[in-house]
């Protein structure tokens, strides 16, 4: 769309917001026509045999990430959050992901698909 070869696209509000903020784009450049309801995003889960020892302690090293925390990659250390484009991690419940369903629905995606 920025370079004039489509008239219309869909991209993550947070895409936009990131590019908008390195100079990479400006916002005055689109208009946005339409909005989604916030949707939950950079989700994890767990498959149902997974330990649940296992889930519990991947679960609260996510909530606990810091903005301070780091990993060190191929000799350089790493904002774990910012390289995940994240602020932080929530426990969300099963109602919060009811919108993503809902979207599954009316499009006529697995598992509600209907022939």
């Amino acid at each position: 769309m920025l370079f004039g070869q489509y008239d219309v696209g869909a991209a993550p509000l947070l895409d936009l917001e990131v590019m908008a903020r390195e100079g990479k784009i400006s916002p005055d450049d689109f208009v946005i026509l339409g909005q989604t309801p916030l949707i939950p995003y950079c989700t994890f889960g767990a498959a149902t045999k997974t330990d649940p020892e296992l889930v519990a302690k991947f679960r609260q090293a996510l909530l606990e990430l810091k903005p301070t925390d780091t990993v060190e990659i191929n000799g350089e250390q790493v904002k774990v959050l910012k390289a995940a484009w994240a602020d932080g991690y929530e426990q969300l419940l099963d109602k919060d992901y009811d919108t993503i369903r809902d979207m599954a629905r009316r499009v006529n995606m697995p598992p509600y698909q209907k022939y």
